[in-house]
């Protein structure tokens, strides 16, 4: 009898225990993009044993924050830059956390500085609701290369002349 008084007071505690306020309880930041970087070739740029591959130590991201350009390093986490170049069935990825912070409520940007004179543009717009930021649309120098309604993987495919 001891035991199931005990289970019917931590059945209790477990149904009333919860809040239900109305607020949402969980909080989905969803804003990682691959990019594959491939020469006219198909060489794959991102490849460290092709000859002409940007070095991912050399790569640099930027956030437009507040209209000025600011460098992306958090030292506290994982990935400090924001970006890992993985290996995913033979091509190479840069696996990137692209600006979520829109200025007054346009598209945010991302830069990436591939090297000293090579530099590119990432806008990207998100669903912003229900305490989540989820990527919706990926345009890469101007042109929409992505987005969620194609049902495509998150992939975008650059092409370097």
């Amino acid at each position: 009898m001891k035991y199931i008084t005990q289970f019917l007071l931590f059945l209790l505690i477990l149904t009333f225990g919860c809040s239900s306020d109305g607020k949402e309880c969980c909080t989905v930041i969803d804003v990682s993009l691959l990019i594959s970087l491939t020469g006219n070739d198909g060489t794959d740029l991102l490849n460290p044993e092709e000859p002409d591959h940007y070095d991912e130590a050399s790569i640099d991201i930027y956030a437009l924050i507040d209209g000025e350009e600011k460098r992306v390093f958090d030292g506290n986490l994982d990935l400090p830059e924001h970006f890992k170049v993985v290996e995913i069935d033979g091509q190479y990825y840069m696996n990137l956390f692209v600006n979520e912070t829109a200025d007054d409520d346009n598209l945010a940007v991302t830069y990436i500085k591939w090297n000293e004179s090579d530099t590119d543009t990432l806008m990207c717009d998100f669903n912003k609701s229900h305490n989540n930021i989820i990527l919706t649309e990926v345009w890469y120098n101007g042109e929409l290369k992505w987005k969620v309604s194609d049902g495509d993987e998150r992939v975008v495919n650059i092409v370097k002349e």
